[in-house]
């Protein structure tokens, strides 16, 4: 779905931000620390562009503040330990959830039609891993050590 030529690395990677050169819609599944969690979906529209795709996203956040999610048997999900999180594509949302010891949390994003379309249009799903020293971008306010 993305026209054109390959990217700045000689590929044709994309995502909402024109990372590589190249603009197209993208899921982002897990953007975790210990105090925060977020799914999110930045759709574009045709012909992907800056101007036409979302560079915020929208999506679900576990965390920040709330006790769904943190450092902490005070929580619902402590992140201290393992837990199980789980991603299921529904029509037309994305159910976002995490488990630990009979107990869970779950969120839902209401409307992933925007990305579903590009992913029907035959844009391939790639899995990358990655991060940085503490993923603080993510606590927004920061969070207290």
């Amino acid at each position: 779905p993305n026209a054109g030529a390959p990217g700045a690395g000689n590929d044709w990677y994309c995502d909402a931000n024109g990372v590589g050169g190249n603009w197209c819609p993208e899921v982002d599944l897990v953007e975790v620390n210990q105090n925060s969690w977020h799914a999110t979906m930045h759709g574009c529209s045709k012909p992907y562009s800056s101007g036409s795709c979302d560079h915020g996203g929208y999506g679900v956040r576990f965390g920040q503040g709330q006790k769904d999610f943190g450092i902490g048997s005070e929580f619902t999900i402590d992140t201290t330990k393992p837990f199980v999180a789980s991603l299921s594509f529904t029509d037309p949302g994305v159910a976002v959830s995490a488990h630990q010891g009979g107990r869970s949390t779950a969120q839902h994003i209401q409307d992933a039609s925007n990305v579903r379309d590009a992913l029907n249009d035959g844009m391939v799903l790639t899995m990358a891993y990655w991060g940085s020293s503490s993923m603080g971008w993510l606590d927004s306010p920061p969070c207290s050590s």
